[in-house]
């Protein structure tokens, strides 16, 4: 931490001392708390002797000037800090494409959870692909939620200090035959509120693999079974690139389908 900063931190502290009976403080209360959260914000924070606390102290300071001032402008500002501080996130990593009727692993990052849930619905229309992250998507998810019924539920339990930091682990999900499909993060075991959804994956099954080489007058796509590398012969092949219709065909005996370029 710079000296500079180490310095006006201090005196934010005495002055938070001197006058910790007077609401104007809980202003002084939430720029201490503000500057010791952002000096956390660098790699591996939480490993780090002098910064691993931090959050901590900086949680307890905006709890104090709530607790002494709820009505004051500081007040206000801590309950936003802690608001971010102690919300619980989950971050899930998977490959992109899974092998059937095999388990998985699944990286998970998480911070301010115990434990949570993570349930598997069949999506074979892909009613969330290629949608942004917006409220159209929300919505889409919720639909698809409420008219599927759970294919595969588990629940998990961590074991994580009580810090305010990110740790990850991996968790096993269970095999799933070829299809589309959604893993989604709640609290409960049964959603009820897209609030009661912390994350969500769309997880495609196939025993397929596609590969592509692009030369001067064409692009040649070659699918291969992904169990074995042996070529796949009469799989259907679909090209939305700018296309309207798309271009559609299907593989030769050697598991190729060749695209002229126009």
């Amino acid at each position: 931490v710079p000296e500079r900063e180490q310095y006006f931190l201090k005196t934010l502290s005495d002055t938070w001392d001197g006058y910790k009976m007077h609401a104007a403080s809980g202003l002084v209360g939430y720029e201490m708390a503000q500057m010791l959260y952002g000096q956390t914000a660098v790699a591996d924070a939480k490993n780090i002797p002098e910064l691993s606390g931090k959050r901590i102290e900086a949680a307890g300071i905006c709890a104090e000037v709530i607790a002494r001032f709820p009505n004051s402008i500081g007040a206000v500002q801590c309950q936003l800090l802690l608001l971010n501080i102690e919300r619980p996130t989950v971050d899930l990593e998977v490959e992109k494409y899974l092998r059937p009727h095999l388990p998985f692993l699944v990286k998970v990052t998480y911070r301010n959870l115990d434990s949570l849930f993570v349930t598997i619905y069949r999506d074979p229309d892909k009613s969330i692909s290629g949608m942004d992250y917006s409220r159209s998507r929300d919505s889409a998810l919720i639909a698809m939620l409420r008219r599927s019924e759970p294919l595969h539920q588990k629940d998990f339990r961590f074991s994580q200090p009580r810090d305010y930091f990110s740790y990850s682990t991996e968790i096993d999900l269970p095999e799933l035959s070829v299809g589309h499909y959604v893993a989604v993060v709640s609290t409960t075991a049964q959603i009820a509120e897209r609030d009661e959804i912390l994350a969500f994956q769309e997880l495609d099954v196939t025993g397929l693999a596609l590969l592509s080489m692009r030369g001067p007058l064409e692009t040649i796509f070659r699918v291969v079974s992904r169990g074995d590398g042996l070529p796949v012969s009469g799989a259907y092949i679909e090209i939305n690139a700018d296309q309207n219709p798309p271009i559609t065909g299907q593989t030769d005996k050697d598991g190729i389908f060749r695209l002229a370029h126009p």
